[in-house]
C-alpha cells in the first residue's frame, strides 16, 4: 500500500475545499510517511502557501491511497450538492 502526504485545504476566494498531494512523493508505510511529515512539517506548510496563496485552512497528514480516494470522492460529492 502506498502512502502520501496530503493537504486538505479551503480556498479563501471560493470557499471551495480540495485535497492536494504530490504524486511523486509516496511512501511504503505510514511510519515512513509520518516521519517525513513531522521532519518537514514547516517546509510543507510554507510550500503549500507558496503554491496556493489563497488557502485559509490547511491540514497536512499522511493518507493511504484508498482513504485519499474516498476523501476526494466525498469532496466532489459535496461540490455537486452545493
Amino acid at each position: 500500500m502506498k502512502w502520501f502526504i496530503v493537504a486538505l485545504v479551503t480556498f479563501t476566494s471560493t470557499g471551495e475545499r480540495d485535497l492536494k498531494f504530490h504524486q511523486h512523493l509516496s511512501f511504503d508505510s505510514y511510519e515512513k510517511c509520518n516521519t517525513f511529515h513531522k521532519t518537514f512539517e514547516d517546509s510543507l506548510q510554507k510550500g503549500l502557501v507558496t503554491v496556493y496563496p489563497d488557502v485559509t485552512f490547511k491540514k497536512i497528514e499522511c493518507m493511504d491511497t484508498d482513504t485519499m480516494l474516498m476523501v476526494q470522492m466525498d469532496i466532489m460529492k459535496r461540490r455537486k450538492n452545493d
